[in-house]
């Protein structure tokens, strides 16, 4: 989240804000999108573990 911040700011304060914000916007779709296959296979595992077994 730090990187993400930086990158942030970075691409806030910089007169080239346009490519910058191209890698921001790429970079941060990566993130999340591995912080949500992160989530539900959690999730899932979890709810696997809790769902009676016969």
């Amino acid at each position: 989240m730090a990187f993400h911040f930086l990158l942030a700011l970075i691409a806030s304060c910089l007169n080239r804000a346009e490519v910058i914000n191209r890698t921001f916007h790429r970079v941060s779709l990566t993130i999340y999108s591995l912080w949500l296959i992160a989530f539900a296979s959690g999730a899932i595992s979890g709810m696997s573990r809790i769902a009676p077994k016969h």
